[in-house]
């Protein structure tokens, strides 16, 4: 690889790096904004919400905007827009400002993970794919696993500091994309309006649902209202795409055996892990009593694991073959979850943080390989296409699971737990066995999603399962 696919990758792991670590900077520190904005707390949520509906819905025209402006232009304007979005989150003076370019941001969050993964394939050789792979993983996976920590001590020195330590290495990023050049160029295209509508309206159904599903209950008038329009106006969008030359998100690549099932691979496998990201800081804070940044620290040596595992598996996979990696990665994530599903309420913190590493190890060994294969068995002029429809899949598939885990979650402590204590004020041990052997159920359900997709391994063509 020379001088400029290095530099290339480094301005796409960058960017994919501050992409991602927006999406989860504010997970373990939400509930201060209230007290920050003085808030409720139905109000700060918008903060994460908002943000999920502008990454799910701007995802599926992220292949348009490629093919039309060239992925490059699209990559400066996320970058741009990245930067400009976290000046005005860190300049926000009530709320509803801070909700409104928190939405914002979304949008050019949501854009830059497909586009950037893009760029990937066609600015680095293909001799080198699986290996620059791992590297560009990294740094997403690694945004996922240093954002707790780095927003929870951030916001312990001011709060806005969570955005603006984006804005130095945004605008380098900004500067040293344009400084490269790059053949591509945007061509004429219609843009699939219709389609646009439908797959706007639908996943804004499906993400509002499971993002209220624990509130309303599974049964609910409005939950079903939304479940019924998200499933019709996406059917229709898949009558559509089937008939029409440029369809938005290109659903006929589901013909190719491989990437279909990678795809099923990544969105069930990320459940799983936004399951344990999710999760077990509830666990950590509500039982175990840490704050923020104790919480941020304790997942530190699970962040290195992770990000060195990832690495490594780019190194593996041409070794140990595709789907051998990806079935060791698995067992072992299913494995550590296990250790993950026994907690107690005073389990040693030592014991989690363990548990944790080994867990990252298994996650980091099967990101790679899985998107590898998805993404090389398209023919390389749909793969913008293809990371359009598998970050979109992955934005609106697993903030369903998410919800309906959610809505599990505090449906069964509200059944159990005294009436009108609620699921969070846990004063007794007896309440918190409750809160913490409904943590493990969850663990118990993920440790099910990765046991599932073991056996969609094997339909991978043996060919393709060792490239």
């Amino acid at each position: 690889m020379n001088r400029n696919a290095a530099i290339r990758l480094i301005i796409l792991m960058m960017g994919s790096f501050f992409g991602v670590y927006h999406t989860v900077s504010l997970n373990v520190t939400l509930p201060a904004f209230a007290v920050i904005f003085h808030a409720e707390l139905a109000s700060v949520q918008w903060l994460v919400t908002g943000f999920a509906l502008a990454t799910g819905i701007i995802a599926p025209i992220s292949g348009y905007l490629g093919e039309r402006f060239s992925y490059r232009a699209v990559f400066l304007l996320c970058v741009a827009g990245i930067t400009v979005t976290s000046i005005l989150c860190s300049l926000s003076w009530s709320i509803e400002s801070f909700i409104v370019f928190r939405v914002l941001q979304g949008l050019f969050c949501g854009l830059i993970q497909p586009v950037s993964l893009t760029l990937l394939y066609r600015w680095v050789p293909a001799a080198n794919h699986a290996k620059v792979l791992s590297w560009w993983s990294a740094s997403t996976v690694a945004a996922t696993a240093v954002a707790p920590t780095l927003s929870g001590a951030l916001q312990n020195m001011h709060w806005s500091l969570m955005f603006g330590v984006t804005v130095p290495p945004g605008i380098i990023i900004l500067a040293a994309a344009l400084w490269l050049t790059s053949p591509e160029e945007g061509r004429k295209g219609r843009l699939d309006r219709m389609g646009l509508t439908l797959t706007s309206f639908g996943s804004l159904s499906l993400l509002l649902l499971a993002g209220n599903l624990h509130r309303w209950g599974w049964f609910s008038p409005q939950a079903l209202l939304l479940l019924a329009a998200g499933i019709t106006l996406l059917a229709a969008y898949a009558k559509r795409a089937l008939r029409v030359a440029e369809p938005l998100l290109e659903l006929r690549l589901f013909r190719i055996r491989a990437f279909t099932v990678s795809v099923v691979l990544t969105v069930m496998l990320m459940i799983g892990l936004y399951a344990g990201t999710y999760f077990m800081p509830l666990y950590l804070q509500e039982i175990q009593g840490l704050t923020a940044m104790e919480i941020g620290l304790l997942f530190l040596p699970g962040a290195l694991c992770l990000i060195v595992s990832t690495l490594l598996s780019g190194v593996w996979l041409e070794r140990i073959g595709t789907s051998r990696l990806i079935v060791i990665g698995v067992g072992w994530m299913a494995l550590s979850t296990i250790a993950l599903a026994l907690l107690k309420p005073d389990t040693p913190l030592l014991y989690i943080l363990i548990g944790m590493c080994l867990r990252n190890v298994g996650i980091g060994l099967t990101f790679t390989p899985i998107m590898n294969i998805g993404m090389q068995a398209v023919p390389a002029s749909l793969r913008g296409h293809a990371s359009a429809l598998i970050h979109w899949l992955r934005q609106v598939v697993c903030a369903i699971g998410l919800g309906l885990l959610s809505s599990f979650f505090v449906g069964r402590l509200v059944l159990l737990l005294e009436q009108g204590k609620g699921p969070y004020a846990i004063l007794t041990y007896a309440d918190q066995a409750v809160y913490t052997d409904t943590v493990n159920i969850i663990m118990w359900i993920t440790v099910g999603l990765m046991a599932a997709v073991l056996p969609a391994v094997l339909l991978l063509r043996s060919k393709q399962a060792s490239h």
